[in-house]
């Protein structure tokens, strides 16, 4: 679950950027009125285990 601040932050329109971490790590950055909120810290799926988060997501729902 992201943090409260940046939630708000999309709500209310706030830029949102990624910011890439070591280790296959990334985190989304919500920047809004010269404010920064960071995101959680997400793993990034390697091409290995299906390639694209939203295909995955795809795959997973037609399982059901």
């Amino acid at each position: 679950m992201a943090p409260q601040g940046f939630d708000a932050c999309r709500k209310n329109g706030g830029k949102v950027q990624t910011m890439t971490l070591k280790g296959g790590k990334y985190m989304h950055i919500c920047i809004l009125n010269g404010k920064s909120y960071k995101g959680e810290v997400k793993t990034k799926q390697s091409s290995s285990e299906g390639g694209s988060p939203v295909a995955a997501a795809i795959k997973h729902n037609m399982k059901k």
